[in-house]
């Protein structure tokens, strides 16, 4: 994952009409990036480049240290590509 993958995962996204919450790449954190869109509740799509791990999360109502906790539905540790698609897919299924 790397950079590419962040701006195809966002151009998915937004090809599956989902609205955009918040879209963030941080390059100086091992390349992690995460994409919210707007779900009940609010879904993400999360890459986590220091454990190489691709996930789907969603927020919770819990809070800790006033920041809100976010479960994890699926994930794939170092993804390859059909697990990058297969993200995509559950993260559309799972916004429905």
């Amino acid at each position: 994952m790397n950079k590419q993958s962040f701006d195809i995962a966002n151009q998915r996204i937004k090809d599956l009409e989902f609205k955009i919450l918040e879209s963030k790449y941080h390059r100086e954190v091992f390349g992690s990036w995460y994409i919210t869109i707007r779900t009940e509740p609010k879904t993400r799509l999360v890459w986590d480049g220091k454990d190489e791990e691709l996930s789907i999360q969603k927020i919770t109502d819990e809070l800790f240290n006033g920041s809100p906790i976010w479960e994890t539905t699926w994930s794939a540790l170092k993804p390859s590509e059909s697990d990058f698609r297969d993200g995509i897919s559950k993260l559309q299924k799972q916004a429905v």
